[in-house]
């Protein structure tokens, strides 16, 4: 989950950055969609505290890996 995180990160500047040279409407897309990752970097940090603050962790063999 960390390397997703990571990548998710990284893709919101990318598009934060891009965004600033865009026209008024379209920029204004962009800034919802870099808001929309970063309420979902949110929750997925939060889910992932949870998780561990549990102990709700699969056992390796039955973890996924986000590509």
């Amino acid at each position: 989950m960390d390397a997703a995180l990571v990548r998710m990160r990284h893709k919101a500047r990318i598009l934060l950055d891009h965004a600033i040279g865009l026209p008024h409407g379209q920029m204004a897309t962009a800034l919802a969609a870099v808001s929309a990752m970063v309420g979902a970097i949110r929750l997925l940090e939060h889910n992932r505290s949870a998780l561990h603050l549990y102990d709700l962790l699969p056992i390796p063999d039955q973890q996924w890996k986000a590509r």
